[in-house]
Order: structure tokens, then C-alpha cells, then sequence
């Protein structure tokens, strides 16, 4: 899990740097839990359901709403741990839901020379750390591109 001390710096300012980081995890196994859930609800074939295994990195933007990209590790349900893949998810949260599934798929790390090449070009993305994008641009409808 990837912890960035400077989302939190104004937030929870009273507590200590241990309990901000529990927060902060505990915020981000919400959001990949909340993905997982969104996209197991949506299949027609509950034989594809995802279990969660870890959470990543997630980043929070507001555009025409309060949009989500996140990556998460997940393997088929009930599956081998062999199976575990790293996932790039968008969702939109709509007022007090847990938001509409935009997209999810699997993503590969790669060696990347900028945070340009990690993030296809997701501005929202830019400066959040290792959040892998599929390189099909398919992603961040709300998002403005380089």
C-alpha cells in the first residue's frame, strides 16, 4: 500500500502520523472494496466474481462529481492466490452511494521513466503515485487528458 503523507497533511492534522496512516488505509480498502462490490454486482456470470485481496493507491478528483481511480490486487473468487492481478478501477460517486462503476480491468506494472508513461496521460493522475492506467485511454471520462 502506498501511503502519501501530503493528502493528509491538512485532514486529521490533530493526530498522530500513525493514526492518519491507519485512516488513510482504512479509506482506501473502502474505495477497493467498493470497486470489487460494484463490479461483481454488474455480472451476469457470478462464476467471474472478484475477491479482494489488497489495496494499492487510490486517487480522489472532483469534476462534474467525485470520481475514483484506484488500483487493487483481486483473484477470482474462491480462487488460487496464483491468480492474483493488479486492477486499475474508476467509479463515480453519486451523493450518498457507493457510485457507478465507469471502468475496471486488469493492468500491468511496468518500468516507466515518467509518471506520464505509468498514467497514459490521466492529468487526475499525474502527480498520484504508481496508480497504473490501461493503455486503451478507455478511462477518466471525466478526466481532462495531456
Amino acid at each position: 500500500m502506498i501511503f502519501d503523507p501530503f493528502k493528509l497533511i491538512f485532514c486529521f492534522s490533530w493526530l498522530s502520523k500513525e493514526e492518519r496512516e491507519e485512516k488513510f488505509k482504512n479509506f482506501l480498502l473502502d474505495r477497493a472494496q467498493i470497486a470489487v462490490k460494484l463490479y461483481n454486482k454488474a455480472l451476469d456470470n457470478k462464476d467471474k466474481e472478484l475477491e479482494l485481496v489488497d489495496a494499492l493507491a487510490c486517487q480522489t478528483y472532483l469534476l462534474r462529481g467525485i470520481y475514483y481511480h484506484l488500483n487493487f490486487t483481486a483473484k477470482p473468487k474462491d480462487g488460487p492466490d496464483e491468480e492474483t492481478k493488479r486492477y486499475f478501477a474508476e467509479f463515480k460517486r453519486v451523493h450518498n452511494d457507493d457510485g457507478v462503476l465507469t471502468k475496471i480491468c486488469p493492468v500491468e506494472p511496468k518500468a516507466a521513466t515518467s509518471n506520464a508513461e505509468i498514467h497514459y496521460g490521466c492529468a487526475a493522475c499525474y502527480w498520484a503515485y504508481e496508480i497504473y492506467h490501461p493503455p486503451d485511454k478507455e478511462f477518466n471520462i471525466a478526466c481532462q487528458k495531456f
